[in-house]
């Protein structure tokens, strides 16, 4: 669908960016660790694209917010805030103005922010010993059985 307003969370990207980061906050990940998974898992790999630069920006204000704010991603944010490139992309001036004006407030937001220095213990992920392909029996009730096959491994956490 794309971009459906001027705000930050009004686009496709960033609303994947705040789902995925959510979760992985949840696993235990924080600072640069998280930001590199959300980066990796929601395909924002380029910081020149127009959904990596929403994809930057969403993160950077998510990390700011819990205090998490990695110094390298909070300069990469300054650079695409100053850039004219996206409130370019609205066709109309009223939108651009009002997309300019949020992109103003979250960098004044961002400079101000105190980056994150504090080493956080990685957390604990169970590692598995399962084959692609395996097949695993699990029981259910009455004498039944549910056959669950192995259809990939995701060796990211380590």
């Amino acid at each position: 669908m794309g971009t459906w307003g001027t705000g930050l969370y009004q686009s496709d990207v960033a609303a994947d960016v705040r789902t995925v980061y959510r979760d992985c906050k949840k696993l235990g990940f924080s600072g640069s660790d998280l930001a590199e998974i959300v980066l990796e898992t929601v395909g924002a790999a380029s910081p020149d694209s127009e959904d990596g630069k929403l994809a930057r920006l969403a993160l950077a204000d998510l990390l700011c917010k819990d205090g998490m704010l990695p110094k390298a991603l909070q300069q990469t944010a300054l650079r695409i805030i100053e850039s004219p490139d996206l409130a370019a992309r609205f066709e109309d001036q009223p939108s651009q103005r009002k997309h300019r004006k949020m992109l103003d407030a979250l960098g004044a937001k961002l400079g101000a922010a105190v980056p994150d220095t504090a080493k956080r213990k990685p957390p604990y992920v169970e590692q598995c010993d399962f084959e692609i392909g395996e097949v695993l029996a699990y029981p259910l009730p009455r004498g039944k059985w549910a056959l669950l096959r192995v259809v990939a491994c995701f060796t990211r956490f380590r």
